[in-house]
């Protein structure tokens, strides 16, 4: 099994600037550099998504409102990829969290055939690198995930990578259809996986918070990160246990 995998991600940014756009690049070329395939679905002006094809990143039009449909249509594309270059492994990575150094130890388990879908997950040390409001509510809500799954993963990290034989679950969740917020594919695609009985593991890494990223959002941006902070906690322990029930 090869160790090169297809990335997925989703951008949104009004200009090509600010600190979230430079860690996007940042992430999509160091993950072409370390010979990935990587796809991008935009939904920025025009002038965005040419800047990551410069890069190399293959780059599709959002065709779907909402960062739910615009995850499950990344999904999509990199299953195309994975197919038709003969690769088995599709991280969903988030743009702004370079992960190129950390690939090799996140996909082992899949590659040794342990896994069929392995969540990035945080050191001790790892955490404190986050801010510490953030800190608070991701460990809440990962805590809600293990009552729910029984599975103790870092699942508010974000980034999941999978063997394309288990693409499904990721490309076809539908939480709308329960009523449930539709911004967490990864999350719900994870949880259906486990209660479908794929072997999911947690893949503990040192990767750190990006400091200029936590300076920004313990400062200037630190009431709009606290609000969505909150609101994402309120909407994933709410969907939690509805999504467990709705697979079943």
């Amino acid at each position: 099994m090869s160790n090169k995998v297809v990335v997925a991600i989703v951008t949104f940014y009004p200009k090509p600037e600010g600190t979230r756009f430079c860690l996007a690049c940042l992430t999509i070329g160091n993950a072409l550099a370390a010979g990935h395939k990587v796809v991008v679905v935009d939904g920025s002006p025009a002038n965005i998504g040419e800047c990551f094809k410069s890069l190399g990143a293959l780059v599709f039009p959002q065709h779907h409102r909402g960062l739910g449909s615009a995850k499950r249509q990344s999904a999509f594309h990199a299953l195309e990829v994975a197919m038709a270059e003969n690769l088995d492994i599709i991280l969903m990575d988030e743009a702004e969290k370079d992960l190129s150094m950390v690939i090799p130890e996140l996909i082992a388990p899949i590659i040794s055939g342990e896994a069929g879908v392995c969540v990035l997950g945080r050191t001790e040390e790892a955490w404190k690198s986050w801010p510490e409001f953030q800190q608070q509510s991701e460990r809440a809500a990962n805590a809600v995930f293990a009552e729910v799954t029984g599975k103790e993963l870092d699942i508010m990290m974000g980034p999941v990578a999978f063997h394309r034989e288990d693409a499904h679950f990721f490309v076809c969740n539908d939480p709308k259809a329960v009523n449930v917020d539709d911004g967490y594919a990864q999350h719900y695609g994870t949880l259906s996986a486990i209660n479908n009985g794929v072997p999911v593991v947690r893949v503990k890494t040192n990767w750190r918070y990006p400091e200029i990223q936590c300076s920004e959002e313990s400062t200037a941006l630190v009431g709009a990160m606290l609000a969505k902070r909150q609101a994402q906690l309120d909407k994933l322990t709410h969907a939690y246990p509805i999504l467990w029930q709705s697979v079943r």
